[in-house]
Order: C-alpha cells, then structure tokens, then sequence
C-alpha cells in the first residue's frame, strides 16, 4: 500500500518562493541588463512561470481533485481560488492605473510608458488579458499568468474526469499532445512559440504543464515508498537552472519542471523533513504570490533611484538589486500578513456562510 500522503507540501511551496525570486531577479537583471554587460535574452532563459503551472495543478490535484462531485464543489473551488488570488490582483492593479492616470495628468516621462496604459485596466480586472484580447502585457507584467490561472481553473474539473477515466500515462500524453498542438496552431498563425506566450494566449500556455502537475500528484499518490535523498532534488534543481541558461531548446527543458516537482513531492511524502519546512520557509513560501506579483513595482523604484544616484558601476547595479529583492521580499510578509489573509478569511468566510444559508433554507 502507498505512503499516506501529507496534509500539505511545504517543500514544494518553499520551492515556489525560490521560483518567484528567481523570476524577480531575471526582471530586474533584465531592466540593468546594459549596465550588467549581459543580453537581454539571457535573462529571459529562466521559464518559472511553467514550474508554477505544473506546481499549481499537482496543488490544487491535491487539495481539491477528491472534491469534484459536483456544482457546489466547483463553486467552492472557484471561491477560494478567487480569494486566494484575486484581492492582491485588485490591489496592484488598481496601483497601476493610479500611477498611469498621475502619468497622464502630469504628463511625466517614464522609462516604459505602455506599462501604464489604461486601456489594459479593464481587461486585466476582469483576468482576459492572457487571452489575446490585448496588444501587450502592460499593467503589472506578471499578472498575466492570474489570468491563465483563470482558465485552469475552468478547467479543472474537466481535467480530474479526463485523469480519472484515462489515468496518469495517458494524461501525460495529453499534455504533451496539447502543447504540440499548440505549438503548430501558433506557428501557422505567425505567433511567437506557446513557451514565450504572455498576453497573446497565454492562458493556453498554462494547460500542458498544469495538466501534468495534475497526472504527477496521482502518480506519486499511487507509488510505493521510495526513501529518495534530500540531495536528489535540489542538485536536480541546480542542473536545471544551467540547462534554462544553456543552449538547450526551450521545449527539451520544460518537461524536467514536471520531473522536479515529483522528486520534491516524494521526498516530502516520503523522507525525513526538511529544512525548507520548517516555520521560516513557511512564511518565505506564504510570500511567494506576493513576491511574484509585486516585484515590477519595486522594479520601476528601482529604475528611478539609478538614474537619481547616477548608478552606472556594476557595483552599484548589484547593490541596487539587492536592495529590490531585499523590499520585494519585505512587502511580501506584510502583503501576506495585511492583505492576502484577512481578504482571503473573509472571502471564504462570507461564501460558506452563504453556503450555510441556503442549506438551511433548503432543509425539510
């Protein structure tokens, strides 16, 4: 018989943390990339956002794929995911388009003016600006993968039946299948290949390897005890990250994000606990959202400040980073702390209450 499964993976949402800084500094090395005497293009190698995708489909398999029987748990579902990711979605978009209506008005000159444009403020409140509808990211950059998440999560349930009734082999083919598709529909259509999509279909993006996140938890629920060392994952993520910085095609790559979530989810079913989940890396895992989408603002501070101290010195551009990750991080715990929880609590709290409510009215 299988090894029970743990409650939660901490490991895994430590290792979401590791990805969103990962993310964030690949940003800000992008925006000092001159200063750093690095190409633009080396700093767009680290493709994170898919470990997310497969790391939020073996996630949400695992809280949520038992719990599918039927409209009211769909309607839970989408509850808490919406309160999950939607207030600080709000939060830094309505920020957004404060700063971009304070840039008209005054009409300032700023490094990227499309990054304020206020036509993408109603597309990006209502989570379609990764579905082509838009003719650029804008806005908070990340955000764009919210809006896949959106879909993911309409499909959700379609998914679980598709795993359920085909199992994890077949659901892997499925996957890989979807993302070939894509692949040739988007080259026919003259886009930019699937693994760069953002605002022009990202969303779609996102299906491939959040299905085979899915397929993962299944198949790890379902193998016999393998008492892998700690040491196994992480040196797999380190060779990783020299593969996305290595000359590898980018699609050889991204099927080893799948791998890398399996490894860390046995290890922490299986093992014996780890470092990165103990109370500290907890609260680095809780910040992981916050981090990812709040990091452009820092970004933008960031810009500001060079030019103001005339930092041009690699020196002076490392410092300046590290001071963006150092804030980032920061307003990460205080987000999580202020915004995301109590939002969240209330949210979830008003829907069962709700839920409560209508069963009572509803009884014989």
């Amino acid at each position: 018989m299988p090894p029970k499964m743990p409650k939660r993976f901490y490991v895994l949402d430590t290792y979401r943390f590791f990805g969103a800084c990962a993310v964030m500094i690949g940003h800000f090395a992008g925006h000092f990339h001159d200063m750093l005497g690095i190409s633009l293009a080396a700093t767009d190698r680290l493709y994170f956002v898919d470990f997310f995708f497969a790391l939020s489909g073996f996630v949400l398999m695992h809280a949520y794929g038992a719990r599918m029987a039927g409209l009211d748990d769909f309607g839970r579902f989408m509850t808490r995911r919406f309160a999950r990711l939607y207030p600080l979605h709000l939060f830094t978009t309505l920020a957004m388009a404060l700063a971009g209506t304070v840039v008209v008005l005054g009409h300032f000159h700023i490094y990227d003016p499309a990054s304020l444009d206020l036509k993408l403020v109603l597309p990006t409140l209502l989570l379609l600006h990764a579905f082509g509808v838009t003719h650029h990211a804008g806005l908070d950059f990340p955000s764009w993968s919210l809006s896949a998440e959106l879909l993911l999560s309409l499909l959700f349930p379609l998914m679980v039946v598709l795993l359920a009734k085909g199992g994890v082999r077949a659901s892997f083919m499925m996957a890989l299948l979807a993302a070939l598709v894509m692949a040739l529909v988007r080259d026919a259509m003259g886009l930019r290949p699937w693994y760069e999509a953002t605002y022009d279909g990202g969303a779609f993006r996102a299906v491939p390897m959040f299905f085979a996140g899915m397929a993962v938890e299944v198949m790890v629920r379902d193998l016999p005890r393998l008492r892998l060392p700690w040491a196994v994952p992480h040196l797999f993520a380190l060779g990783l990250i020299g593969l996305m910085l290595s000359p590898v095609p980018v699609p050889a790559v991204l099927p080893w994000f799948v791998v890398l979530v399996a490894l860390l989810a046995l290890c922490e079913r299986d093992g014996k606990p780890s470092r990165l989940g103990s109370e500290p890396f907890i609260a680095l895992g809780n910040t992981a959202f916050a981090v990812f989408l709040l990091h452009t603002f820092v970004a933008v501070i960031l810009l500001h400040l060079a030019r103001a101290l005339h930092a041009t010195s690699k020196g002076d551009v490392l410092a300046l980073i590290c001071l963006g990750v150092a804030i980032t991080i920061g307003l990460g715990l205080l987000s999580y702390r202020h915004i995301e929880l109590p939002l969240m609590n209330r949210i979830n709290a008003a829907a069962s209450e709700r839920l409560n409510a209508r069963l009572r009215k509803s009884a014989p």
